[in-house]
């Protein structure tokens, strides 16, 4: 049965109901950090949004970053002359190296934005707050009426928003929305029947078969166990390039025992984590994303991030996680 999306016209998450922002002496108000499942096409994004008052509100790059492979991307620039923000509809959007970067756990002060925003060369009217020198909106007051004209619906089966990009086709029609499972291999695995999702040129969702590709699972890697199905498991590896690898594994392969997963062989990062050299210093590094554990020793980790480019180091064994997230878009048939 496909997982049922409940519409919600002029969509908002609403956290607590009736609430009022809380105003400080300085006339800012309270925005707690709330950890977001975003699905837009077939990728799972997790936007660190901010609620405030019982809505969350969603950093305006973060947004321009996760869209631009859409038919929806919008650029985003400074217009020094107006003194104000542009946006354009189908340009490029320039990244910072800043976007979907984790916000941590501390509720911030936010202050009503003031700044003005054009879209198309219109003036853009949406409430917007000021946090850490970023502007964050509501996902209904962008997407709705005559701005950026994506539509927002809500999944209740894995608490997840979701981004509709395509007026002509519901992307969703061949997708299934799924509640994975992490697990941890408990040998090496020939992983069977490998494809993944991407786009093609006009931004459409496709499912590339990658059958002539050597994908060969080691003992002790994760894998987010999918789907069982006709007698395999349908899985995802969650770490390593874009787009992810999916395919087929035997169950009796896949352990979800905790004990087993002492030995695993990547891990989460996450900004709250402490980061130390070889000799102890503590490091202060930003983290996101997944590692490749290299090594282990008294009670620390050797971590290489995975995604290329950054130094390994080391974190306490006690702040491993293994929390990827499991919800993931799907196709709806088996490949086998």
């Amino acid at each position: 049965m496909r997982k049922k999306i409940r519409c919600a016209v002029l969509f908002t998450v609403i956290m607590f109901v009736g609430t009022l922002p809380v105003k400080t002496a300085s006339g800012a108000v309270t925005a707690i950090p709330a950890s977001t499942n975003v699905l837009i096409g077939a990728k799972v994004w997790r936007f660190d949004a901010h609620n405030i008052g019982g809505y969350n509100y969603f950093k305006l790059r973060d947004l321009a970053y996760a869209l631009n492979e859409t038919p929806k991307k919008f650029s985003v620039d400074w217009d020094a002359a107006k003194n104000a923000i542009t946006l354009t509809r189908g340009n490029e959007y320039k990244a910072t190296g800043e976007e979907m970067a984790p916000k941590g756990t501390d509720d911030k002060a936010a202050v009503f934005s003031t700044d003005t925003v054009y879209l198309g060369g219109d003036r853009l009217h949406a409430e917007a707050y000021n946090i850490d020198g970023y502007n964050y909106y509501k996902l209904r007051d962008l997407g709705g009426g005559s701005a950026l004209n994506f539509s927002v619906e809500f999944s209740e089966d894995t608490n997840s928003i979701v981004i509709f990009t395509s007026a002509e086709k519901n992307p969703y029609l061949d997708y299934f929305i799924y509640a994975g499972k992490v697990g941890v291999l408990k040998k090496d695995a020939w992983l069977s029947k490998p494809y993944v999702i991407t786009v093609d040129e006009n931004g459409n969702d496709i499912v590339e078969r990658c059958d002539n590709l050597n994908m060969t699972l080691s003992k002790n890697d994760i894998v987010i166990v999918i789907k069982d199905e006709n007698g395999q498991s349908r899985v995802l590896v969650p770490y390593g390039d874009n787009p992810r690898i999916r395919g087929y594994l035997k169950p009796d392969d896949i352990s979800f025992n905790s004990k087993d997963f002492v030995s695993a062989n990547q891990c989460v990062l996450r900004d709250t984590m402490k980061t130390y050299d070889a000799n102890g210093k503590e490091l202060g590094k930003a983290l996101n994303g997944a590692g490749k554990i290299v090594e282990r020793k008294s009670g620390k980790v050797l971590v290489q991030p995975l995604g290329g480019g950054a130094d390994s180091f080391w974190i306490s064994e006690k702040d491993l996680s293994f929390d990827f997230d499991v919800v993931v878009v799907d196709i709806a048939n088996s490949q086998g």
